[in-house]
């Protein structure tokens, strides 16, 4: 007698969990290791109540990986179980920072997916150091994520903490738009080097030879592609890489570091690259910033654009108009949005496999690029 009536407490107490939105569609239920220190009873008496969800299709068991919750929107409530406002799994996204140029609609992505399923999100922003991250990416797991979508913090600094110790807790986490190099997490971005490729092929059908490739510090693996893509463009043509038409550190654009005295520097530092090299007809920035720094230098050099010097930029901003004001890389910011929240979803469901997927992004012509007349 007592038998039956541990397992039917189980099962009855996972039952309305599940009715009332306290285990919602996907989420995988506590093991049942877990439900036998909860409850105070046998693997048998968890076992048989976990059968008994199972027949009702309330819940789906997959060996190795865990029980989740199925959708149940035709089962009705068993008298005594009232109906409750339906809770949501929160997941988390950590960002150092998104506006206009990047950012707003990879985080409208990642809100569109995360209401389309019902989930509460928990958001971590305006950050600089990895520090922050670490402190920001406890807290959501503090709050309850069940899973968090990470956007790591540019840093010359080291690899980030907060994510490593989340990934060796097993811990479910998304990277987007950048992943770290030898950590093993699911990761969804722009496929960044064939980007940089594509905007090369067009810079040279241009008639451009002596492009110039202006950077911030490869802190993240998306600087690291977007240069892979400039070399790969230059190997697959007759002309010379010519190192010195290289500037691999910026620093005004880093996180923290945009004061007017860097931003100053900055500015100065490529007016003397302009006088250096004077054979350089195009630059290819590795994002807006660093490219509005290139064009106020060029301003102020008498240098005008795009007739004395073409600048193709990764991102910037709509501006609504049909013509863009820069030739820019548009990435699919909205889509990877999406497609993190999905893939974090997975992850929580059990699948594990480190999955990296690239979407493609698209050239935008706009008003900063023309032929060399030189």
């Amino acid at each position: 007698m007592e038998k039956t009536y541990n397992y039917l407490r189980v099962y009855n107490d996972l039952k309305k969990g599940i009715l009332t939105g306290q285990y919602v569609e996907g989420v995988r239920l506590p093991t049942e290791n877990q439900l036998q220190t909860k409850y105070g009873v046998s693997r048998i008496t968890v076992k048989k109540a976990m059968e008994m969800l199972s027949e009702e299709e309330l819940v789906e068991r997959y060996p190795g990986k865990g029980t989740f919750v199925l959708k149940h929107d035709e089962v009705s409530l068993e008298e005594g179980v009232s109906e409750a406002p339906r809770s949501s799994v929160s997941i988390g996204v950590v960002m150092s920072s998104f506006d206009s140029v990047f950012g707003q609609r990879f985080l409208s992505g990642v809100a569109e997916e995360a209401n389309r399923r019902g989930l509460c999100l928990l958001a971590g922003f305006q950050f600089s150091t990895l520090e922050e991250e670490q402190t920001i990416i406890q807290r959501q797991i503090d709050c309850g994520a069940r899973g968090i979508i990470c956007m790591s913090v540019h840093s010359d600094s080291g690899i980030s903490a907060g994510i490593i110790k989340a990934a060796l807790n097993g811990f479910p986490m998304v990277l987007a738009d950048r992943y770290l190099e030898g950590v093993s997490l699911p990761y969804v971005g722009s496929d960044h080097a064939e980007a940089a490729f594509q905007a090369m092929e067009y810079l040279f059908s241009l008639g451009h030879k002596n492009i110039g490739l202006i950077s911030s510090s490869p802190t993240t693996t998306a600087i690291t592609e977007r240069e892979s893509g400039y070399m790969r463009a230059y190997a697959m043509t007759k002309y010379r890489v010519h190192p010195e038409y290289l500037v691999p550190d910026i620093k005004s654009s880093m996180p923290g570091q945009g004061s007017p005295e860097s931003v100053r520097a900055d500015i100065e530092r490529m007016k003397r690259y302009y006088r250096e090299n004077p054979g350089v007809t195009a630059l290819l920035c590795i994002d807006y910033r660093v490219m509005r720094l290139c064009e106020m230098a060029a301003r102020e050099a008498g240098i005008d654009i795009p007739s004395e010097l073409s600048l193709v930029c990764f991102d910037a901003p709509k501006d609504g108009f049909a013509e863009y004001e820069y030739t820019h890389i548009c990435q699919p910011e909205h889509e990877i949005g999406v497609q993190a929240v999905r893939m974090l979803m997975d992850v929580i469901r059990g699948d594990r496999e480190p999955k990296r997927v690239r979407l493609p992004s698209q050239l935008c012509i706009g008003m900063s690029t023309d032929k060399p007349n030189r």
